[in-house]
């Protein structure tokens, strides 16, 4: 972890970049994201991509239990986060009943795509705005992990 933050802060330094916004998903995204809002002195927003407590109570056997050491990490990231964005109500109330943080901070943004802004081009339009030629072949590599 120190290493990935070193070298976000290390690019952005290089490329004279500024940041307005911390934004982290997951449990050790958001303990990178911790330092590296010290370091920018910016607001710091927070998203969980599953929570360990949750995954805890559905567990059907003790290996597949998550480690004291993610439900500790959780736990500081609600309390130390600007910010807790759940995707449904389902989930603030379960990052609520679990975890038991300020609400005030706690927020439900549902996933979704501005329509009026990302839509659909044609191939060869698309290929163009991104510099590709028509002539050369293009690969898409999707992949799902099952943790």
């Amino acid at each position: 972890m120190p290493q990935f933050v070193e070298g976000v802060q290390r690019f952005a330094d290089e490329k004279h970049i500024h940041y307005d916004l911390v934004h982290s998903h997951y449990w050790l995204s958001g303990l990178a994201a911790e330092t590296l809002k010290d370091h920018w002195d910016v607001p710091w927003m927070h998203m969980f991509h599953t929570l360990g407590l949750m995954k805890n109570q559905i567990a059907q056997s003790s290996d597949e239990l998550e480690p004291q050491v993610r439900i500790d990490g959780e736990r500081h990231i609600l309390e130390q986060a600007d910010c807790i964005v759940a995707a449904t109500p389902a989930e603030q109330t379960q990052i609520d009943s679990l975890y038991h943080i300020t609400p005030k901070k706690l927020v439900v943004i549902p996933p979704g795509v501005d329509t009026s802004r990302f839509y659909p081009i044609p191939p060869d339009e698309a290929r163009q705005v991104i510099g590709i030629p028509n002539t050369n072949c293009l690969i898409l590599f999707v992949a799902a992990s099952s943790h």
